[in-house]
């Protein structure tokens, strides 16, 4: 298994998704930007992330969030909801780009259990939702 990510022309390294995972802040924004980027610029039009893509995603992350303590077993279950969304026959390029580092995401928070590493989770998924609309992304 790579150790990168392509996005577009750049790679992101797994090791700074697990980096922006743990410190938070301005690595998460760091790797944001190119990733948002990527999905909402980019790409060929047809290729770009749409919101409709990772609402469901997304929503059941919020859900998550708003518990009052971390269900740790629920979390590692976004890996395979993940996986089915984002690699649908009809799923185009930006939501596997997507997938392949939101699952590398969630194995990083996943893999300490700290309440931290999932705000940063969702700090960065937020992140890259908003580069992701900043760049014009449909």
């Amino acid at each position: 298994m790579s150790d990168t990510i392509r996005i577009c022309r750049e790679e992101v390294k797994k090791v700074d998704i697990q980096k922006a995972i743990k410190n938070g802040g301005n690595d998460i924004v760091k790797i944001a930007d190119p990733i948002g980027k990527c999905l909402g610029r980019d790409l060929r039009y047809n290729d770009r992330l749409t919101s409709s893509q990772i609402r469901n995603i997304f929503t059941i992350a919020k859900k998550l969030q708003m518990k009052e303590k971390i269900n740790w077993e629920e979390f590692i279950l976004l890996k395979p909801k993940i996986a089915y969304i984002t690699r649908k026959p009809n799923a185009n390029l930006g939501s596997k780009i997507l997938g392949d580092i939101l699952i590398e995401a969630v194995d990083a928070a996943y893999s300490t259990q700290e309440k931290d590493y999932f705000t940063n989770f969702m700090n960065f998924f937020e992140a890259i939702l908003a580069y992701h609309v900043s760049y014009g992304g449909r």
